[in-house]
């Protein structure tokens, strides 16, 4: 009798294999850092669930973690993107849980999924902004460029407002109003310094394989001063478009309504 105990699911909770969802995990253009996760593929066919049955995802990582509603198993929110919690922007491992409609009855899990993470062919792994903290008197931030070193964007660390915490939790309007013109503003200073990468960890190297990414052409000379800011503002409109600034702004205040 205890034999057929262990046995026996008395919840009846249905496993969900791993092979049936697929998560994917959203990488920053600007620092590759993980900002959001979607469901790409669902296949529950096979488990004969309710269509009105609501759909669950938690990201998790250490003692956080953090739920997304994603539909119903009849329609579920395929592709659509959950912007990660600040604690939870390293999160690579996943549940999907099954609920009865508008209830907390568990009708199935799919437990320890593992993302796959989109647009590492797109972007460097390394930052290509590198970031300081300092007291810049008024100015919200600048860039620092001399000599041919790196470019630090250096962004002022007021207590009010709180522009590194803005930062860390990569806040679209933040970033919206910094990183393209931060990003213009290296291009013409990258054109200055075109040829003196001295390899492959070089930051100009860097610069070059995303402006590679990009489609973007090598710059006109240094000297023709008109052609190299057209060129820069030409390139960082490109950058944009792959960053989606606006979009990441309108869902935030469409999240936030």
């Amino acid at each position: 009798m205890s034999s057929e105990i262990r046995r026996t699911n008395p919840t009846r909770l249905k496993k969900i294999h791993r092979q049936s969802v697929e998560v994917t995990i959203e990488l920053d253009p600007v620092d590759a850092g993980a900002t959001a996760f979607s469901i790409s593929r669902l296949d529950l066919d096979r488990y004969e669930l309710p269509e009105d049955s609501d759909l669950v995802a938690v990201a998790y990582s250490g003692h956080h973690e953090m739920r997304a509603e994603i539909g119903t198993v009849g329609k579920p929110k395929i592709g659509k993107k959950f912007a990660f919690d600040y604690d939870l922007a390293g999160a690579s491992t996943f549940r999907l849980l099954v609920r009865k409609q508008s209830s907390p009855v568990l009708l199935a899990s799919c437990e320890q999924i593992k993302a796959t993470r989109d647009g590492e062919d797109k972007t460097s792994s390394q930052s290509l902004l590198h970031v300081s903290f300092d007291d810049i008197g008024e100015r919200l931030w600048r860039l620092q460029q001399q000599g041919g070193d790196r470019p630090v964007l250096v962004i002022n660390n007021c207590e009010q407002p709180d522009l590194k915490g803005k930062l860390a939790m990569k806040d679209p309007v933040m970033r919206g109003l910094i990183v393209p013109q931060a990003f213009e503003q290296v291009l013409i200073y990258l054109a200055d310094h075109w040829d003196s990468d001295d390899g492959e960890d070089h930051w100009v190297a860097d610069w070059k394989r995303k402006l590679v990414e990009l489609d973007v052409e090598d710059p006109p000379s240094p000297g023709e001063v008109d052609n190299v800011r057209r060129w820069a503002s030409d390139a960082t409109d490109s950058f944009c478009d792959l960053c989606k600034f606006v979009k990441d702004v309108a869902r935030m205040e469409l999240n936030d309504g």
